[in-house]
């Protein structure tokens, strides 16, 4: 649970709020990068860790009572779908609903009130090619836009040693997603030790890549 005094910066019109603090830094580096990249009214956007799905609820309101709640636009919600994206969908849904906001239509659909500010919410991953939400976490969208080149031939090697280990020493490692971007991590002097932000900050993902169109339209939606 999230202790800090909320406060919401002068400037700012956009509020969203994230899952943990891997989703909050990574979406603050993808954001500063389409401010630098010709998108300058982003900067209008902040963005904040809200702690685990169980807490968004509690953690919403109480940015409801944040100084300069008054002069958002919008608030915004950006979470993982986990092993139901239906779910997350609901469950998101729910929250707008139990603190007074209005409840959007659709993911990544931006909400207009006529008494209060307007919402919108991301899942990630993202999309399937059929257009349907994606199961899965930050991590399994980060494992599709690594920049390397070579990240799909080192993740077949990844993955077979992952394998192997859970075989040998036979136990199953529960979260996947995280051991083969972590082990892709520690493979690179670069990244070696990184946590998700701090990757994001120095290079490791493309965010040119149409794997995150949802959420840069998400973004750019706010300011339309």
């Amino acid at each position: 649970m999230k202790k800090e005094n909320k406060k919401i910066q002068p400037n700012i019109k956009h509020l969203i709020l994230c899952e943990g603090n891997d989703e909050k830094w990574f979406f603050i580096w993808y954001l500063e990068y389409l401010i630098k990249n010709g998108h300058s009214e982003l900067d209008c956007i902040q963005i904040e860790d809200i702690g685990g799905n169980e807490d968004i609820k509690k953690q919403l309101g109480l940015w409801k009572l944040s100084p300069g709640f008054e002069q958002l636009k919008t608030i915004g919600i950006i979470r993982d779908a986990e092993k139901d994206a239906d779910a997350a969908v609901r469950s998101i849904n729910q929250c707008f609903s139990d603190n007074g906001l209005i409840v959007p239509d659709a993911p990544f659909s931006l909400s207009v009130s006529s008494d209060g500010p307007k919402t919108i919410y991301g899942i990630l991953p993202g999309f399937v090619e059929n257009g349907e939400l994606k199961n899965g976490t930050l991590e399994d969208l980060c494992l599709q836009i690594l920049i390397d080149k070579q990240s799909e031939s080192k993740m077949d090697i990844i993955q077979e040693y992952l394998k192997e280990l859970q075989t040998t020493f036979d136990y199953k490692i529960h979260h996947i997603h995280k051991s083969k971007l972590h082990t892709y991590f520690a493979s690179d002097d670069k990244y070696i030790g990184s946590k998700i932000g701090e990757a994001a900050k120095i290079g490791a993902f493309d965010f040119e890549s149409p794997c995150l169109a949802p959420f840069r339209r998400m973004f750019e939606s706010l300011t339309d």
